[in-house]
């Protein structure tokens, strides 16, 4: 019987089934990743925002900083020189010769007055006008010699200042008390500009005449010839509201100028918030032109004179003027020296600045009305008309930054001088970070 080995195969090992994540686990995990991205973003997002805040108060506060510097700097040296900060022609008519205010400007009014070439100024805003001997040195001049002045009529010599109508200035470098003069700044002048002459009798005895030719070519070692035109010139009709020039049809020099103590050149300045120019600039902007003094001219010795921009984002200027006047309390020996002067001089201040020794403080202030015009109340000790004098001129600026805030809202803006706050005060102004800033600037020269 034949036998047969039955063959039976190893049976295979079964191998565990691996498991995947389920549809349900991937959604749920996918879930979960996009909340800590959108948590993480959030979170990233909120930092950039502040951080973007941050420099934006910062740019803001910065630009604050250097338009109060600059403008502090400038109006400090107003009326340097010897200019007055007021003259009376004694017909009815004053000037403003150093320092001027434009308040509360009209829409649609040019930083140069009848001039639709130059930049519009932002409606309510103020300019400052400061004229002085800025950037030139005051020369000390020899006044004992004759050949410091020569004043001719027409070119023909006289010694009666009030009837030349021009004449020539020598100015030495060293001073006649031996001290250096750079005499580069009136090399350098040119026909036009305007020249301060200043009286050794008194230093309110002085006029603003034209350089009639330039300068330079008489520039030599250690001195200069400087001609100039009392009457005739491009700008001496508009140099006349600078000083007491006389009441008739052509401008004089002041009797008592017959030689001449200091010199040096006239220059003007106008501070005012330019108007935002859609195609050009998206915010208003705080700048200063530099003008032909006592003109509506600009200075034409740079292309842009007109709009020499110190900051951007300035919503406001006001400017505010402390009088000692007959408005304010009476001058009393204050510091108990036994004296009643000047050191006793307390400018006051009311409540609402209705009243008070400040100017452009109230919507209701008049700078053509008393105590700021003549006839002045007179003074009871010497009987003469007591015309108030200037000392301090306060300025104000409202800056903010470029972007708004949707989730901030700022305070509403009380008060700022005589100016309406209400276009401040609109929720989407409060949308802005602002910052406010005032400072009250010691005019030394007036």
């Amino acid at each position: 019987m034949t036998s047969y080995e039955t063959h039976r195969p190893r049976p295979r090992r079964r191998v565990p089934r691996r498991q995947g994540y389920s549809l349900v686990e991937l959604v749920i995990a996918f879930a979960a990743a996009i909340i800590i991205l959108l948590v993480l973003f959030q979170a990233f997002q909120a930092k950039t925002q502040l951080a973007r805040t941050q420099i934006d108060v910062s740019d803001m506060q910065q630009a604050q900083r250097v338009i109060q510097h600059e403008m502090s700097r400038l109006i400090r040296m107003t009326g340097r020189g010897g200019l007055l900060d007021m003259v009376d022609r004694g017909n009815g008519t004053r000037y403003q010769p150093a320092l001027t205010v434009r308040d509360d400007v009209a829409s649609g009014q040019n930083i140069a007055i009848g001039d639709a070439s130059t930049p519009l100024v932002a409606e309510g805003t103020d300019v400052l006008t400061i004229r002085g001997v800025f950037n030139s040195p005051v020369y000390q001049l020899n006044f004992a010699s004759p050949a410091t002045l020569a004043l001719t009529i027409n070119g023909v010599d006289t010694t009666d200042e009030t009837q030349a109508t021009d004449g020539t200035l020598l100015v030495t470098d060293p001073s006649p008390t031996g001290v250096p003069q750079d005499l580069t700044p009136l090399c350098n002048a040119v026909a036009g500009d305007a020249l301060l002459l200043v009286s050794p009798i008194d230093e309110s005895i002085y006029a603003v005449v034209e350089i009639s030719t330039p300068p330079l070519p008489s520039c030599g070692a250690g001195q200069v010839s400087v001609q100039f035109d009392v009457t005739g010139g491009s700008y001496t009709n508009e140099f006349r509201t600078l000083y007491n020039s006389g009441l008739g049809g052509n401008p004089t020099l002041p009797s008592g100028l017959s030689n001449v103590a200091l010199a040096g050149l006239v220059e003007e300045f106008r501070f005012y918030v330019r108007e935002p120019d859609p195609n050009t600039i998206a915010a208003p902007a705080l700048s200063v032109a530099r003008m032909i003094p006592g003109t509506e001219i600009v200075d034409p010795s740079a292309a842009g004179n007109d709009r020499l921009d110190l900051a951007d984002n300035i919503l406001d200027l006001q400017v505010a003027l402390g009088y000692d006047s007959a408005l304010g309390d009476a001058l009393t020996d204050r510091n108990g020296d036994g004296f009643t002067n000047e050191d006793d001089i307390v400018l006051t201040e009311t409540a609402d600045g209705q009243d008070d020794d400040w100017l452009f403080n109230h919507d209701q202030d008049d700078p053509d009305a008393a105590p700021f015009v003549p006839p002045w109340d007179t003074d009871p000790l010497t009987a003469t008309p007591e015309q108030p004098d200037i000392y301090f001129v306060r300025l104000t600026t409202l800056a903010r930054v470029q972007v708004p805030d949707r989730n901030f809202d700022s305070l509403e803006i009380a008060r700022i001088e005589n100016r309406d706050v209400d276009p401040f005060n609109t929720l989407d102004e409060r949308r802005f970070r602002r910052q406010l800033i005032q400072s009250t600037i010691d005019l030394r020269n007036l």
